[in-house]
């Protein structure tokens, strides 16, 4: 029994333009089992819909991209990019970014290991960070831990 009668409609109204339209099926056809996580009013339904729309842009963007510029470095983590001089050292090299950015927390290790960029945000929740994927991971059944790509 769906959730709501007007979900699919609901989803494609999300939809951008330009969005996966195997994902939009994927989302459809997955009404029912949302149900499993709690998902089970046509409320919890919008505001699943309103987020997981919003973090993917609209049903188009299935992994976070960490090319930025200098500029932007500046103005989006402003708590790791302080000068010009350091954003520029960083911009355009997603896996440095990312490296930095998310290092040290969300499960993440340090810099160096590399979990930033490889646990950076995927799926239309975008999530983020190595607790997250080995969580998520348990849920449901693979082990995107150990292979972030299958999120």
């Amino acid at each position: 029994m769906p959730i709501h009668a007007k979900f699919a409609d609901a989803v494609k109204a999300l939809a951008a333009t330009n969005a996966d339209k195997f994902v939009i099926k994927d989302i459809i056809d997955s009404e029912d089992g949302l149900k499993k996580f709690g998902i089970d009013t046509p409320k919890k339904a919008a505001h699943f819909l309103a987020q997981t729309s919003h973090e993917s842009g609209g049903f188009k963007i299935a992994i976070e991209s960490m090319n930025y510029t200098a500029p932007r470095l500046l103005k989006i983590f402003k708590k790791y990019f302080k000068t010009m001089e350091k954003a520029k050292e960083y911009a355009g090299n997603q896996q440095k970014i990312g490296n930095l950015v998310y290092a040290n927390r969300m499960g993440n290790g340090s810099p160096e290991s590399g979990d930033g960029f490889r646990y950076r945000g995927r799926g239309i929740i975008q999530m983020t960070g190595r607790g997250m994927y080995k969580d998520v991971g348990k849920i449901v059944g693979l082990k995107l831990e150990e292979q972030p790509s299958l999120a």
